[in-house]
């Protein structure tokens, strides 16, 4: 997963993670990862697998499919010099 990538779903699981109204720590709680690890999830600082993916987005009540268009729908907004590394995004 490239640089990009990884910030953008970042910043989206916090966000819907804010609107359901659960802190790291419920989360964390909920689905059994760590709050360290959500933090760097968030952060963008990890790679993290589909199967902790989906226990967060499970965890907070959102479809995994809708993270993935939200980041999709961000990274093509974008111009194209600003990303790090080449992203190829889906048709």
């Amino acid at each position: 997963m490239n640089n990009a990538y990884k910030q953008c779903l970042g910043e989206v699981l916090a966000e819907r993670r804010r609107a359901a109204k659960i802190n790291k720590r419920q989360l964390s709680m909920m689905v059994g990862i760590s709050r360290l690890t959500i933090r760097k999830i968030e952060n963008g600082d990890t790679n993290p697998s589909i199967d902790v993916l989906l226990r967060m987005t499970q965890g907070m009540g959102v479809p995994f499919a809708d993270i993935v268009a939200e980041c999709e729908s961000r990274l093509r907004a974008l111009p194209e010099d600003s990303l790090d590394e080449p992203y190829v995004l889906t048709p």
